[in-house]
């Protein structure tokens, strides 16, 4: 049988696919619960769930599906008394098999995110006799309490949590410049205030070009559509479910870089806040993954290592390093690349488990990525890596979360 961890599972019995997600914290004692015709399996030291399903997964959309069903199995775990267990989330680390066209390969699915930022160095000038005199630090601006929904926003793991607390920021700063009338609606506020303000904050570069009312599009985005869905969930209303549609967390992180935009401008144009900033055009990060990843391999270990160093020791004296392997190739979406490869079962050789994978170049070791537990493909034809290939602006607010 497969197994993962200390979990079994076949990939040819009554179940014919499922998945394994990254939990968030492993249990503390075995479980075995049947929903809705699914299976789920957790143990303790093993840091995934696992989830089987009576049918294939007959296309991309069925992650999403199974996922479902194991979202709602960990609520009625938790409100039968039974464990409160969690993912970590949507878009990260997670195993799957029993996909049609290989029902018995596993495919192991990952994200590499690459952040960037561009930084102008120096703190010294020349003066008109061409001296150079320090630059004076700007004073601490005052504080002011919606600074902490704002890093309350950027701490944490959760989407929805972290596009709550924005708004909440937005609230806090709002409010101050312009107060809440008596009897006034929240959506009434909301314009009243920031067409009081829509010059100095800027509004119409928060909207598409060539927008007719940009105080109305901002308020539809992140009001009504977005934060009434997340702050309510009466029966009949549209609600955004955590861990639920994906398109609802497409929708909402859209929705958050407009708000993270228009919170930071409150906060430069009312309280002289200063914080870098930086752009790049994402067609950069293709070339780059066009150019560091072009005839990589993939190499696979029984050990498991804790880092890049001890990765690249273990590569060159390890003798159950699978060396020949098929080279990754790389295939393009609009702005995330993928690295792809496949590891047959019989390249395996005597090598019994997996605990580590390596990403090779010319010798040289890019990077690696720990299980952090046993990976046995004991009745598998072998394990297909689909790594997504991410950029991200780290100058400008959070905008990717585990949940």
């Amino acid at each position: 049988m497969t197994s993962i961890g200390s979990i079994d599972f076949s990939l040819n019995g009554r179940f014919k696919g499922g998945a394994a997600f990254r939990l968030i914290r492993p249990s503390k004692e075995s479980i075995d619960f049947s929903y809705s015709d699914h299976r789920i399996l957790l143990a303790p030291s093993t840091p995934f769930a696992v989830i089987q399903s009576p049918g294939l997964l007959s296309n991309a959309d069925s992650i999403h599906y199974i996922r479902t069903h194991l979202e709602e199995a960990f609520d009625m775990l938790c409100i039968l008394g039974k464990g409160s267990f969690g993912t970590m989330g949507t878009d990260e680390e997670y195993f799957a098999w029993g996909y049609p066209d290989n029902p018995l390969e596993v495919e192991y699915n990952d994200s590499l995110v690459f952040p960037m930022r561009g930084r102008a160095h120096g703190d010294l000038v020349p003066n008109s006799q061409c001296r150079e005199i320090e630059i004076p630090e700007k004073p601490l601006p005052k504080y002011h309490v919606g600074f902490r929904y704002f890093r309350q926003s950027q701490i944490s793991d959760d989407l929805f949590d972290a596009y709550r607390n924005m708004f909440l920021a937005l609230e806090s700063l709002l409010s101050t410049k312009s107060p809440k009338c008596s009897g006034e609606s929240e959506a009434s506020w909301l314009r009243r205030a920031l067409e009081n303000e829509s010059t100095i904050l800027n509004l119409v570069n928060l909207t598409p070009r060539n927008c007719a009312d940009p105080v109305g599009e901002i308020i539809e985005i992140i009001y009504k559509k977005t934060r009434c869905s997340l702050f309510h969930a009466k029966n009949g209303q549209p609600t955004y479910l955590p861990l639920n549609r994906p398109e609802d967390r497409i929708s909402t992180a859209d929705a958050l870089r407009v708000l993270s935009a228009l919170v930071v401008q409150m906060s430069r144009s009312w309280h002289a806040i200063s914080r870098p900033s930086s752009s790049f055009n994402l067609e950069l990060g293709k070339e780059i993954c066009e150019k560091v990843f072009k005839s990589t391999t993939v190499a696979v270990s029984d050990n498991m290592t804790t880092g890049c160093n001890d990765a690249l020791d273990s590569l060159k004296r390890s003798s159950n390093i699978i060396s020949s392997l098929k080279s990754t190739e790389i295939s393009g979406t609009n702005t995330k690349p993928i690295l792809m490869g496949l590891i047959c079962a019989k390249q395996l050789g005597y090598l019994k488990e997996i605990c580590s994978m390596y990403f090779v170049r010319h010798e040289q070791l890019l990077f690696n990525r720990d299980f952090e537990t046993p990976l046995r493909l004991s009745d598998a034809n072998g394990l297909r890596v689909k790594l997504r290939i991410e950029f991200e602006n780290a100058d400008q607010p959070k905008n990717r979360f585990l949940r």
